[in-house]
């Protein structure tokens, strides 16, 4: 090799590796991640520890900032080429006109052809672009799950009103079984109530209390429904981060880019918080008192308990009751405030479009898990669960077309945040009729649902 060619290698060997570290490491490694590990969601000791939104949301954004260093490193490779070049290519037209050596000359303009060759070797513009996809598919992913996305203090508090409602239903049943108890004793000493009016009352605030207490459930479920996507928002925010971030890679390797494919994962991520519909202010209230009747009250609860009559009993038990009301009333509107917050929350339907997503279409079809019929012999008993998922909780199980006439009962549970649907088969002589009796099971609006047949074979 002549000495003109060894010195063209080298400078055009130190020029490109002068391009290489002033530009970044994504030329050599074009596939991006954080700097930071991905959180995860881990169990020890048997307790669940969840990413929180803060670890999610620093994930997040860990991301995007190297997309974004990965952009700068193709934009700083274009600009150091233009500053190495451009003095080159004047350099050698300056040799050119003073008639420099012909070596010379040959040598500069090889080591400028080198460097140009490598640096539009290196640099790629669709891959800026899929670059620039992988920052609005995540920009995406958090627009998505913002409703979500707690703070420790917001999730905190939350909980504490959730729990504060439970506790007011469980206390309300409690008075409820205690005026219906006053209620009997009256009725086996009806003289005693003078005209009954005692008695009417305490009836008609046992409807009220009861109607109350089936509003409280209804929210308390959606609560607790809320309660389970708040503790995973930030475990599901990271994992479409990294799902976004695979895809990014395939379309590096590609070499094309296309945000509208991340919709599936954008749709998803809305799922969490559209499932939720608006709890609308409680129809039922306890019966107001006037100042005359809470003093009248006062003076009967003043005196001992075993002076008062049965009538002057469940007085004191309907106001009590009246008050449980009032409390649970209050606990159940703190966390239906949170509910609504969520339901009422609406992602720009624009940003969110751009990446592939259908806002409008993003609650999801009702799914049953089993998903078969059931199926139980005659005269054999069955608890059977179904977890139901999908569209807009609070669901509802009833049987269409024949019912039985007895030995199955449809009830609801929420364990966990997950809602079951539990279809029970009595036994014995309580057994339904051998036949095929199917049961709907529908969401909050009515308008989704799946059904499930209960097969009683001979």
């Amino acid at each position: 090799m002549s000495g003109q060619k060894i010195y063209s290698t080298l400078i055009g060997g130190a020029l490109l590796i002068s391009l290489v570290f002033a530009s970044g490491c994504s030329l050599i490694n074009p596939y991006v991640r954080p700097d930071m590990d991905s959180p995860r969601f881990s169990s020890d000791n048997g307790e669940e520890t969840q990413v929180t939104a803060n670890e999610a949301l620093e994930y997040a954004d860990s991301a995007i900032e190297k997309y974004h260093e990965a952009l700068g490193e193709q934009a700083k490779l274009t600009n150091v080429l233009g500053l190495a070049l451009i003095p080159l290519g004047a350099a050698t037209l300056g040799l050119g006109i003073s008639e420099a050596g012909g070596n010379t000359i040959t040598a500069l303009g090889l080591t400028g052809a080198t460097a140009l060759g490598m640096g539009t070797w290196l640099g790629n513009k669709p891959q800026q672009q899929v670059y620039l996809t992988g920052i609005a598919a995540i920009e995406c992913a958090k627009t998505a799950m913002r409703p979500l996305l707690f703070s420790d203090n917001e999730l905190k508090k939350f909980r504490n009103d959730l729990y504060l409602d439970e506790d007011e239903i469980e206390s309300l049943r409690v008075k409820i079984d205690n005026v219906k108890s006053n209620i009997a004793k009256v009725e086996r000493l009806i003289s005693e109530a003078s005209d009954g009016a005692e008695w009417k009352d305490a009836k008609a605030e046992i409807e009220t209390a009861e109607r109350v207490l089936e509003e409280a459930e209804r929210t308390s479920g959606s609560g607790q429904k809320l309660d389970y996507e708040l503790s995973r928002a930030g475990t599901t925010l990271v994992s479409a981060v990294n799902d976004i971030m695979v895809l990014v890679d395939r379309q590096t390797l590609a070499n094309q880019s296309d945000l509208q494919s991340v919709g599936p994962i954008i749709n998803g991520l809305l799922q969490s918080s559209a499932q939720f519909t608006t709890i609308p202010p409680t129809k039922a209230a306890p019966t107001a008192e006037t100042p005359a009747q809470r003093k009248y009250t006062a003076s009967l609860q003043s005196e001992p308990w075993a002076s008062l009559t049965a009538g002057r009993k469940l007085e004191l038990a309907v106001a009590d009751l009246k008050e449980s009301e009032r409390e649970l009333i209050d606990a159940s509107g703190k966390v239906a405030y949170v509910v609504n917050q969520i339901s009422e929350a609406k992602p720009t339907a624009g940003k969110l479009e751009d990446c592939g997503a259908k806002v409008e279409e993003a609650v999801a079809s009702i799914q049953l898990q089993p998903p078969g019929e059931v199926k139980v012999k005659k005269g054999d008993a069955l608890v059977h669960r179904i977890a139901v998922t999908g569209g807009k909780p609070l669901y509802q199980a009833n049987f269409v077309g024949e019912k039985p006439s007895k030995g199955i009962a449809l009830s609801n549970v929420i364990e966990d945040g997950i809602f079951f649907v539990v279809i029970k088969v009595d036994g014995g002589d309580l057994a339904p009729d051998p036949g095929t009796y199917p049961v709907l099971i529908t969401d909050a609006t009515q308008t989704r649902g799946k059904t499930i047949n209960v097969v009683v074979e001979e």
